[in-house]
């Protein structure tokens, strides 16, 4: 990619689209658009997958948890972004093969009920990813769980029921979604902060003021439409766009440890399905060492970046030593990381855990801003699709999506 090239087709060139933010929303949204034969830009304020995108548990999942709550609330929304996370994973998977591979989950039970109750729900888990390439779930014996993760609490472990989902390098991931976008011919510019909008005589939007953030010059970005893509932070470009719109996120944060793979000394990860504060965590081998994550708390202050807190280390290690022979030591924790996740609330009240991890296109009338609102890793390329699904809609021209199977840059 060729920042100086492409910064100049910013200031020279008018855009079919022009789209803000580059994580994995607005990297998807650029290779799907060029894809069809748009003629696009993508600006990152900081560098690609800085925010929440590099920031996950490095998990592509359907979500285990979103399934047990759909039939326990009878939650058809929950059910439905199961589905959706479940078709994409295969598609995440065998899109980019060298940065994204099938993870064994293991789900530790203490009596033969637990062991049933998960069971099941992992069959029914299984049943609603049928047709993909990745292993069944199953039940595992004491001895058979001790072999795969050896540092368990054996006087308490009755046996563990173990599963698959995927797992990607997340930065490396949305990196390959630039570059492939690039190669498909889309303006890529990191380093570009938005500052403004220029609107006509109806307040329909017609140029995005840059500011470059590597020499501090600015341009402005000519385009039919602007896509807003910038996870925790749109409802600030959106009140750019249009000041009388309410706001529509709601930033929760979640945050990870990283702890000495020998803390669980496998190669499987493992799914802690109860905690105290009513989520799930994940143990994670990655990159040699075991990433412990996350926890979820409201978060107001959004222009704070959100780090790892004392009390926040406390409860991950807690949680993670109810199920292992040995304490891990806090002087253990190597490094820590916070992210956002933008979650989409129906009201102020709402607690950001009974929130879906669903996503919505929203379309300002008003200013012509289209805006991709909440969503996860996991269906980046779906809610891309139907972001673009939108702008066609928008723009009055019928294209495919082409986003399926195509392979990123490095996957061949």
């Amino acid at each position: 990619m060729n920042r100086a090239k492409n910064l100049q087709r910013l200031q020279n060139e008018m855009f079919d689209i022009c789209i803000i933010g580059g994580g994995a929303s607005g990297a998807g949204c650029a290779l799907d658009a060029a894809l069809r034969g748009f003629k696009v830009a993508l600006i990152e304020k900081n560098d690609f997958a800085s925010e929440t995108s590099s920031k996950s548990t490095k998990l592509i999942h359907g979500g285990v948890r979103y399934l047990e709550q759909a039939f326990k609330n009878l939650d058809f929304a929950q059910l439905k972004q199961v589905k959706h996370g479940l078709e994409e994973r295969q598609i995440v998977l065998q899109n980019a093969p060298h940065l994204a591979r099938p993870l064994p989950l293991l789900t530790p039970v203490f009596s033969w009920f637990e062991g049933l109750y998960f069971t099941i729900g992992l069959r029914m888990y299984d049943f609603f990813a049928k047709g993909d390439s990745l292993p069944k779930s199953r039940w595992l014996s004491k001895k058979e769980t001790m072999l795969r993760m050896p540092t368990l609490n054996a006087k308490k472990l009755h046996s563990a029921v173990l599963y698959f989902d995927g797992q990607l390098d997340d930065a490396r991931y949305c990196l390959a979604l630039a570059h492939a976008a690039d190669e498909a011919g889309v303006a890529v510019v990191n380093y570009a902060e938005l500052l403004d909008f220029k609107v006509d005589g109806s307040k329909k939007l017609t140029e995005a003021v840059v500011k470059s953030l590597t020499n501090g010059e600015s341009c402005a970005i000519k385009a039919n439409l602007f896509i807003n893509c910038t996870g925790a932070f749109a409802d600030t470009v959106r009140l750019k766009a249009n000041p009388k719109l309410t706001k529509r996120i709601r930033p929760s944060k979640g945050v990870h440890v990283v702890l000495p793979y020998e803390v669980l000394k496998s190669e499987d990860a493992m799914l802690i399905p109860k905690t105290s504060d009513g989520r799930v965590v994940f143990a994670i081998p990655f990159e040699g060492q075991l990433l412990l994550g996350t926890t979820d708390t409201d978060y107001r202050d959004i222009d704070k970046e959100p780090i790892l807190e004392e009390q926040e280390v406390d409860f991950l290690l807690d949680t993670l030593t109810r199920y292992l022979a040995k304490r891990p030591d806090r002087s253990q924790v190597k490094a820590g990381f916070g992210g956002l996740r933008p979650l989409l609330a129906a009201s102020e009240s709402a607690s950001t855990k009974k929130l879906v991890r669903d996503h919505e296109v929203e379309h300002d009338e008003l200013s012509n801003l289209v805006s991709l609102l909440g969503g996860k890793w996991t269906t980046y390329r779906y809610m891309a699709q139907d972001t673009i699904d939108k702008v066609c809609e928008l723009l009055g021209v019928e294209r495919e999506c082409k986003t399926t199977n195509h392979v990123l840059v490095g996957g061949e």
